[in-house]
């Protein structure tokens, strides 16, 4: 029996009285967001938590408003919910275990999902460590924490404020003084004293983990550390930082970490501050980019003293850099402590005399879960990355540093090198018995006969700075084109099927383009992207139509991505400025595939829908495409019977590869081609290396991607857009000509 009086809004979770409409927050109380797989808002937990509106779901968890029933008081509540590994049906509580390896892989969901849970449950510990014997002010506080519904949660105090990251974007008229970011930073270094006393680390500090209240107290938010010491248990591939504000021993995931590794991420948060520019990443770093002095950045007006402080703190070699809080403190202040009390002036824009600016009420646990989806959805993933270069062994206590810092730098390189490209390895060829047909629908695994390549059939293309792109040598032949009437889910464009020949013979990517190798383009080049001059870029809403969202671009993509996920928001455009800056750095001939090349790779000598042999039911562990998770956030969508373990894009080479050595033909995103688009060109082009070079308004895509049903990721489907589109679920390919 509930002890609240009256109704309450599940909105805001305040009373509404005999009102329609919420008094407080104006929402219809039948018109409450809601978002499966989030808990139903007006659900109870622990027999004294009701549930509101969901505040934001990140990689690994969900952060819903909440009221504590008996003290009426208003809390935040983070569900452990790991999308790779786990889902729930519709009006239930329970969560259970996708079936099947994540990603794709036969590794056990429930081994990874129990320790995560357990590692989750840390965190709630350590940060209710760091409160005793009295509260800390700068910590966010952890008042409850329990296992329930197959999951556990973290109850939080709900706090009115904004985080360090919205203030500074409302500071558009003038910089952040040097007196107040010092103080700010002042009181964050006094939470992390004792978040690194306890001898755990926060790892993920930067302007939106950080918190400034009504009443001028700042915060530090989301501890990193239990989904840190996850992840290397399990040596997945995801690892979990920020770029800009990430040191780059936290890149190779193997690198000695420490204090320092913290006071990195203090120090870019304070170049943030004073010179309203976010620093460069530790890899742009590392690939020749320089970090500007402050003093440098026009308008800005920094002491010796800090600026001095700040590039030490930001050194790249950790042997180098201020090694603990207490010292990076001294190195600010010298001898004294920064004035105790609330930081006044924390209400959003910097406050004059003649106006105040009314303060903005944000929520904590939002910015909580907001923080989780910057980590990653895919740190669960098993299937491993290649083997780590020695790292520099780990110091013996907190307080010193670890010995060989450039070897770290050195070993970030070489395992960026060995990610990409595979290094000079010659590729892991999956071997998988051959079987009989698998029935129709039947949703098992199809399984086919994958030879082994000699080593001279795939090639590593140096792209600079540890970054390579490998390719795979496809031979020049005849195949079957488009797809026979009888085909589910066939297009008339798609036909008339009829043989094509391609006499010569390319090197064609083994992955679709990813964010890391597009990022070492974006900086040699300065190039702006369609979607970047554009101010955004479109998007499938929940309804399945099609939505521009203002700011999206290939680093903010809607949902998190790493280095290792194929580019997305890229225009026709933007490949091709790729493929031109590839040629220039390779000196090869390196293009987008066209029409013909791309089926003919994909199928890899099969005549089906699809390159593994067997119908769409038969693809798991072979695509990421719209599937039953997909389903329950788009409910009209048909999608393949399974789950592909992947809720967005997946990493590339998460799934198995076709007969060429090819990996992500099908699914992950479409892949622009060469090619314009016109619906008779197979009844009118030439039937011997074809290619569609007419004046046309779009260009071809294919492939189908993460967002779409079986019908659209098929060997003919065929799309086209123009070319200067750019979506969340479009990349792309190269291919290199043989010379």
């Amino acid at each position: 029996m509930t002890s609240v009086q009256g109704p309450v809004c599940l909105s805001c979770m305040l009373p509404m009285g005999r009102a329609r409409r919420c008094p407080n927050c104006g929402v219809d109380p039948d018109k409450v967001a809601w978002d499966p797989p989030a808990l139903r808002p007006g659900s109870m937990v622990h027999s004294r938590y009701l549930i509101g509106r969901t505040l934001g779901q990140g990689g690994f968890a969900i952060t819903y408003l909440a009221l504590q029933e008996g003290l009426n008081r208003r809390v935040a509540i983070k569900e452990f919910f790991p999308f790779e590994l786990v889902d729930r049906e519709e009006d239930t509580c329970a969560v259970r275990l996708r079936k099947g390896g994540a990603g794709g892989t036969s590794a056990d969901p429930s081994e990874l999902y129990y320790q995560g849970l357990e590692r989750f449950l840390e965190e709630g510990r350590n940060i209710v460590a760091c409160h005793q014997p009295a509260p800390h002010p700068n910590l966010v506080r952890v008042t409850d924490f329990f296992k329930e519904n197959n999951s556990a949660y973290l109850v939080m105090d709900y706090v009115d404020g904004i985080s360090l990251e919205d203030f500074l974007e409302q500071q558009t008229d003038e910089l952040l003084s040097e007196h107040k970011a010092v103080k700010i930073i002042s009181r964050l270094l006094d939470g992390l004293e004792v978040v690194h006393a306890r001898g755990f680390m926060h790892r993920d500090i930067k302007p939106g983990n950080i918190y400034l209240t009504k009443e001028g107290e700042v915060i530090l938010l989301d501890f990193g550390s239990a989904r840190q010491s996850m992840v290397r248990d399990h040596h997945t591939l995801t690892v979990l930082l920020t770029p800009g504000y990430a040191p780059p021993e936290q890149y190779s995931g193997g690198g000695a970490q420490g204090p320092w590794s913290d006071v990195y991420g203090v120090a870019a948060t304070l170049y943030r501050m004073l010179t309203g520019r976010k620093p460069p990443s530790a890899m742009q770093r590392l690939s020749g980019t320089d970090l500007a002095p402050p003093s440098s950045v026009p308008n800005v007006r920094v002491s010796g003293r800090v600026q001095k402080a700040i590039l030490a703190g930001m050194e790249m070699d950790q042997t180098k850099r201020i090694q603990s809080a207490s010292a990076f403190r001294e190195a600010l202040l010298g001898k004294k402590r920064a004035q105790k009390g609330p930081v006044a002036g924390l209400s959003g824009k910097e406050e004059k005399p003649e106006r105040r600016i009314p303060v903005s009420t944000l929520v904590l646990a939002g910015l909580l879960a907001v923080v989780s989806a910057f980590a990653g959805i895919n740190w669960w993933r098993n299937s491993g990355p290649p083997p780590m270069p020695a790292a520099p062994t780990a110091p013996a206590a907190p307080a010193e540093p670890a010995a060989g810092g450039e070897e770290v730098v050195k070993g970030v390189v070489a395992w960026l090198n060995q990610r990409f490209g595979e290094g000079s390895r010659a590729p892991e060829i999956r071997r998988v018995p051959e079987m009989g047909p698998v029935g129709e629908g039947d949703g098992q695994a199809a399984t086919v006969q994958i030879e082994e390549r000699p080593a001279e059939d795939y090639h590593t293309h140096d792209l600079g700075n540890g970054v390579t792109l490998e390719t795979a040598w496809v031979p020049a032949g005849s195949f079957l084109m488009g797809s026979p009437d009888t085909e589910p889910d066939r297009q008339a464009h798609e036909g008339p099927q009829r043989t094509v020949t391609l006499t010569r013979g390319f090197w064609m990517a083994r992955h679709e383009v990813t964010v890391g190798q597009f990022s070492r383009f974006m900086h040699e080049t300065a190039y702006t992207t369609s979607a970047e001059r554009a101010g955004g870029a479109w998007t499938i809403d929940t309804n399945g139509k099609r939505e521009w969202r203002e700011g999206m671009n290939w680093l903010k993509a809607g949902f998190p991505q790493n280095l290792y996920h194929p580019v997305l928001c890229v225009s026709w455009e933007d490949a091709q400025a790729f493929c031109a800056w590839l040629v220039k750095t390779t000196g090869r001939a390196f293009r987008l595939p066209t029409e013909a090349e791309w089926e003919y790779a994909c199928r890899a000598g099969e005549g089906g829908a699809f390159n593994w042999g067997g119908a769409a039911a038969s693809g798991r562990g072979w695509l990421n495409g719209a599937d039953l998770s997909m389903q329950r956030r788009y409910r009209s969508w048909v999608v393949f019977p399974f789950d592909d373990a992947s809720v967005n894009t997946a990493p590339v080479g998460s799934f198995r590869a076709n007969r060429l050595g090819l990996f992500d033909m099908h699914g992950n995103v479409w892949e622009w081609c060469e090619d314009s688009y016109a619906p008779d060109y197979y009844a009118t082009g030439p039937a011997e290396n074809p290619v569609n070079r007419e004046a046309s308004s779009t260009r071809v895509v294919r492939g189908g991607s993460w967002l779409w049903y079986p019908g659209a990721c098929r060997n003919a489907t065929r799309m086209s857009y123009a070319p200067d589109y750019a979506m969340n679920d479009i990349g792309f390919r190269v291919v290199c000509d043989a010379e």
